[in-house]
């Protein structure tokens, strides 16, 4: 009887480590929201249009999907002419039109808002639909994207008249237009210009550092880029010169070190102005994971904080790095580098993505397929098309169907879908038959800062909270099923 329940015990140690020995998404926790029942042609308004274009639907936030079409429809004063118009609105998680497909473009929701355009103007939505800010405003200027639009540490940018100004979070006026140029506010403060001089403001409309610059970009790393006198330095957020404006060009801080140019060669600055890495480079990207890009002479590679070549300035052109890969390319072919210069995947492939969740996508003129942070492959390119992966999961491609894989490369959802997006948040959107449905991952864990972080300049951090589970099951596990082997070996003896 003891022998049996000892042997118990070891049983149940080895049942412990299975589940963490095979972590990751199961098939069973993607479970549907909505199945495909979602038809986007009865939500579209009774209206005279020939043909009909329907885009995929995009997650937008706040539990909302914003769905539109494309239509096209003869010119009433012109027969042989085709004209043609888009609209958009947007679902909730159940696959309800919560707000009707109305508007010319529309945004993301973020701080509860979205802008929307209809007739060239622009305005701002709630989620449930109600135009808190009318649609009075004037289309975007050439100087900013649409993502200029959206709401800010509770602010959004408003153009009338072609000046710029400022609704707060509720749709209220916050900042009387009246500039020329505006940016969206970044740690309290917003990029502003009028008559060819730049300048900040705080979110209580006043001025934070004067209209002095004859150029000036938003704060990164909490210091912004001036351009005075046709030299380029650096200011604080008190408006304090930390870099003086000595400099032919320059680009943003960011961790730590900025870039900087003098006579036709570039090199990098630090935040008391102190020169760290020397002007010898044609150039020079922002450090990233420790890490920045150099270019002397149309060779590229990479270096340090410290400013020593870490990977050879050998390659036509290299991407940054993520998650201690960088894509690099030569001689129109592609491979990934470590961050010690080793060429973990080859120079060999046509077309590589970058690596997320610890796997990169990388392909051939005519597949797909993905590796792991050693070269190896996970999934040989047998796709002929692939999402990143998000949420531990991928959208793959074969004959014209999609389904997802693991970063394991099992498949978790068959590929019998006709259109399928990447995960995000946990949620996914899948098309057959023409009906949409909604999928959720009961598994999905939000992500902290550390998730896939790279630790000692090369080495890929675990998610802490997983790590933790991972540890404690390992050595729970261990400890059983010692225990177990060791009672039934004590048994034994005695016998």
């Amino acid at each position: 009887m003891r022998r049996i329940f000892f042997a118990m015990i070891a049983a149940l140690g080895i049942s412990m480590l299975f589940p963490f020995a095979t972590w990751g998404v199961q098939p069973e926790n993607i479970v549907w929201m909505v199945e495909p029942t979602i038809d986007l042609n009865k939500l579209v308004p009774e209206g005279s249009y020939d043909t009909l274009e329907f885009y995929d639907p995009v997650f937008v936030g706040n539990g909302l999907i914003k769905v539109g079409y494309l239509c096209f429809y003869a010119d009433p004063a012109n027969p042989t002419a085709v004209l043609s118009n888009s609209a958009y609105g947007f679902l909730d998680m159940e696959g309800k039109l919560v707000i009707p497909m109305i508007y010319d473009e529309a945004g993301s929701f973020n701080g509860g808002l979205a802008w929307v355009k209809k007739d060239g103007k622009r305005g701002y939505i709630d989620m449930a639909g109600n135009v808190v800010t009318p649609l009075i405003y004037d289309e975007e200027s050439e100087f900013f994207y649409s993502e200029e639009w959206e709401v800010s540490e509770g602010f959004a940018r408003i153009r009338l008249n072609g000046l710029y100004g400022f609704i707060d979070s509720t749709g209220k006026i916050a900042v009387t237009p009246q500039y020329n140029e505006a940016s969206s506010f970044n740690n309290g403060l917003a990029l502003v210009s009028r008559e060819g001089k730049y300048g900040f403001i705080d979110n209580g409309g006043n001025l934070a550092i004067p209209l002095e610059y004859d150029w000036a970009s938003s704060f990164n790393d909490e210091l912004a880029t001036i351009l005075k006198d046709g030299k380029y330095g650096f200011v604080d957020s008190d408006g304090t010169l930390v870099v003086p404006n000595i400099y032919d060009n320059a680009i943003i801080f960011n961790e730590g070190l900025a870039a900087v140019e003098k006579d036709g060669w570039r090199g990098f600055v630090d935040r008391e102005g102190k020169v760290i890495v020397p002007f010898e480079y044609h150039d020079v990207r922002p450090f990233y994971e420790g890490y920045a890009a150099v270019n002397r002479d149309g060779n590229c590679g990479f270096i340090d904080k410290t400013g020593k070549v870490t990977v050879p300035l050998i390659y036509d052109t290299v991407d940054r790095f993520y998650e201690g890969r960088a894509a690099v390319r030569k001689d129109e072919k592609c491979g990934f580098v470590d961050t010690r210069g080793n060429e973990i995947a080859p120079v060999i492939y046509d077309d590589i993505g970058r690596f997320t969740e610890g796997v990169a996508v990388v392909g051939d003129d005519w597949k797909c397929g993905f590796i792991d942070r050693e070269g190896n492959f996970i999934v040989q390119l047998i796709y002929d098309d692939v999402s990143e992966f998000s949420d531990g999961l991928a959208a793959v491609s074969q004959g014209g169907k999609w389904g997802y894989i693991d970063t394991a490369g099992n498949m978790i959802i068959p590929v019998e879908y006709d259109a399928a997006t990447a995960f995000s948040a946990g949620y996914a959107l899948v098309k057959k038959n023409g009906l949409w449905g909604i999928l959720y991952n009961t598994a999905y864990v939000e992500p902290s800062e550390s998730d896939y972080a790279v630790e000692d300049g090369d080495t890929l951090a675990i998610k802490p909270s997983r790590s933790l589970y991972l540890w404690i099951g390992i050595v729970a596990g261990i400890l059983l099923f010692a225990i177990g082997l060791f009672g039934m070996q004590r048994k034994k003896k005695r016998l």
